[in-house]
C-alpha cells in the first residue's frame, strides 16, 4: 500500500485509490512523488550450493532492478538494461542503478545496521522513514 501511495506511477489513480480513506483526505507531501524499487525476496531459494543460492539472489534482485528500469524509463531514460545488471554481481548492479541515476552514497565498512551489504559494499536503507524510496531528479 506504501508503494501505491508513493508511487509517481499511481498519481493519476491516488484519489480512486485513497480518495475514502483518512490518508486520501489528508495526504503528505511527499505522495506519489518518488520511484519504487520493490524487492520480494520469497522466491529466493536458500538451498542448494553456495553458488545456486548466490545466483537464486542475483536472479530476484535483476529481475526487480529491471521493473524499476522498465517501469520508469519515460522518467529516467531509455537505458539498456545490460549496461545496468551486470551477470553474477549484484552490488554492482544495485549500485549501477542507484549510484548512476541518482548519486547515492556508498558506505564501506563492517556495521551493517540499517544497510544491504554485498561484498562489502553497503546501501544506506532508512525503514522508519520514505528515504528508501527514490526521488526522481527531472520530473
Amino acid at each position: 500500500m506504501l508503494a501505491v501511495y508513493y508511487d509517481v506511477k499511481t498519481k493519476d489513480s491516488f484519489e480512486e485509490l485513497f480518495g475514502g480513506l483518512h490518508i486520501g483526505k489528508t495526504p503528505t507531501k511527499s505522495r506519489n512523488s518518488h520511484l519504487i524499487l520493490l524487492f520480494d525476496f520469497s522466491s529466493i531459494t536458500p538451498i542448494g550450493s553456495l553458488d545456486q543460492i548466490k545466483q537464486s539472489i542475483f536472479s530476484n534482485v535483476s529481475r526487480s532492478l529491471r521493473r524499476f528500469l522498465l517501469k520508469y524509463q519515460d522518467i529516467l531514460g531509455d537505458v539498456l538494461l545490460e549496461e545496468y545488471i551486470i551477470p553474477n554481481c549484484v552490488g554492482e548492479s544495485l549500485s549501477n542503478v542507484l549510484v548512476s541515476k541518482f548519486g547515492a552514497s556508498l558506505y564501506y565498512g563492517t556495521n551493517h545496521d540499517n544497510r544491504i551489504s554485498f561484498n562489502g559494499k553497503a546501501i544506506l536503507l532508512s525503514l522508519a522513514s520514505m528515504s528508501t524510496m527514490l526521488r526522481p531528479t527531472h520530473v
